[in-house]
């Protein structure tokens, strides 16, 4: 029993020694509070590519990062629809969008059906590149 003990154990430990290479590849660096954003280039749900510089007058800017197969993800959904929902409200007040952008914080908010409406346009358009290319997923 103690040697089985032992063995799943060592088990263990390698699993989560090598699922945090796996989630931290050479080079990663997480950052921290203070630190300055890298630069990036990612599309909006209205058609326009966004890049750090798009929002250089913003004093704030959050972006997330999901999907919908991770559990953990899942776990946060609510909490990002509720974030979204109260964000939605708050600006529904004429004088609350003005003020954000007094301040530098510019708001753009989409819902997830904006984002499968991008997504279902991606998918029309590089389609057929990948099936003419023969790339099949792996």
């Amino acid at each position: 029993m103690r040697r089985f003990l032992a063995i799943l154990v060592a088990v263990i430990c390698t699993c989560t020694a090598l699922s945090h290479a796996i989630a931290e590849p050479a080079g990663f660096k997480s950052l921290a509070i203070g630190d300055a954003a890298p630069d990036f280039k990612l599309p909006g749900v209205d058609g326009k590519d966004y890049t750090l510089k798009s929002f250089a007058d913003s004093r704030l800017l959050l972006v997330v990062f999901t999907c919908n197969h991770c559990p953990t993800a899942q776990a946060y959904e609510s909490r990002i629809e509720k974030l979204h929902a109260d964000m939605v409200a708050a600006l529904a007040h004429e004088p609350v969008k003005p003020r954000y952008e007094a301040i530098g914080a510019p708001v753009s908010a989409s819902t997830p059906a904006e984002l499968a409406a991008l997504l279902r346009l991606d998918a029309e358009k590089w389609a057929p590149i990948v099936r003419d290319a023969g790339i099949k997923p792996e």
